[in-house]
């Protein structure tokens, strides 16, 4: 375990990486480091930022572990849960993931002190504030995966019956936008070369 004095770092490195990892579309390391998160903050007493990681690992895979657990302190009472943090921890020791944040160009610097508590400074790299957080836990995160879903199906439909009925007209009144006055001019020439032919005959 790292000191206290180290403790805050850990889970800020945690959460940088977990939002790089989210920027980056790598949602299964995204979620080991937000499971790591969620673990840092449990150990500092930092009980609503850890339910926040659970609550964000769950909204992006509701099938995840930590879904067995109303919590990642019960969660870490089982000895199911502390395999699967012991490998974490394995594969993501302290010196890794300082290492890995320097690699992405990531500077921490002093940002730490820029906040009044822990629970600001966390609640601010998982892009919200302390007192929204109440209302982030109340929410359902599988019901967030599901409207989620829904909408990326709307902005890029499938290869449906549906999406082919639909896209030709936009399609053919662009064609038409495009080549029309084109088309309207070769047609144009073309009367006149039959004018001109007819009058010279």
């Amino acid at each position: 375990m790292p000191l206290m004095a180290d403790a805050d770092r850990l889970l800020g490195m945690y959460l940088h990486l977990a939002r790089a990892s989210k920027m980056r579309r790598q949602p299964m390391v995204r979620a080991k480091l937000l499971v790591l998160a969620g673990v840092q903050a449990q150990s500092m007493g930092l009980d609503a930022i850890s339910a926040l990681c659970r609550h964000q690992i769950l909204a992006q895979n509701p099938r995840h572990l930590v879904r067995k657990w109303p919590t990642i302190g019960d969660a870490l009472a089982t000895e199911a849960f502390k395999a699967h943090l012991k490998q974490l921890r394995r594969r993501y020791s302290p010196e890794k993931v300082e290492h890995m944040v320097h690699s992405l160009g990531i500077e921490m610097g002093q940002e730490r002190a820029a906040y009044f508590t822990d629970m600001e400074y966390a609640a601010a790299l998982l892009n919200t504030r302390v007192d929204a957080i109440p209302d982030v836990l109340a929410s359902d995160p599988t019901r967030r995966t599901e409207k989620a879903t829904a909408t990326n199906g709307a902005a890029r439909p499938s290869g449906s019956s549906g999406e082919h009925s639909h896209r030709p007209r936009p399609t053919a009144r662009n064609l038409l936008i495009v080549w029309g006055p084109f088309v309207a001019g070769l047609v144009g020439l073309a009367a006149l070369a039959v004018a001109s032919g007819t009058l010279g005959r």
